[in-house]
């Protein structure tokens, strides 16, 4: 997803809001994709919900990085996380500090690292390690949100 994609989903989730969310995310509040961008990266980290097949859910604190719009988070091989993600492709985020929030529902994928999406992950650590000495680096997947709600 480009920034444009994400200026165009988060004026497009607002206007299709609940009364109620409308109320937390007020039209004429919204922040742009950029600042949503800098926001995520700010914070570093998401409650990320998930449901295995079988409808169970399942919800973990993760790292998460937005790269050029599109946004990724972390986990480790083998967890309930990755493995829900892999099964279901359903995921909803929130991402909150400092008064703010950005959450989310969507669609997700099991995505290989490369460069660009290593230096943005490099607030986990680790730089001077090889690839299979940072596991999240084997377990990062690619969020496409249907709706998202940023303020």
């Amino acid at each position: 997803m480009s920034l444009a994609e994400l200026d165009t989903l988060l004026k497009a989730s607002t206007a299709k809001a609940t009364p109620f969310a409308k109320t937390v995310f007020e039209p004429g509040n919204e922040w742009p994709a950029t600042r949503v961008q800098e926001f995520i990266n700010a914070v570093g980290s998401a409650a990320a919900a998930t449901t295995s097949e079988a409808g169970w859910p399942h919800a973990g604190w993760v790292p998460v990085s937005c790269l050029d719009g599109s946004i990724f988070l972390a986990g480790t091989p083998g967890s309930v996380f990755l493995r829900n993600a892999e099964v279901t492709g359903r995921l909803a985020i929130v991402i909150s500090g400092h008064g703010h929030a950005v959450i989310g529902q969507g669609t997700c994928r099991v995505v290989t690292a490369n460069e660009a999406l290593r230096a943005a992950f490099a607030h986990l650590g680790g730089a001077d390690l090889a690839d299979d000495e940072r596991p999240w680096l084997r377990g990062l997947v690619l969020f496409t949100p249907k709706r998202l709600f940023a303020s």
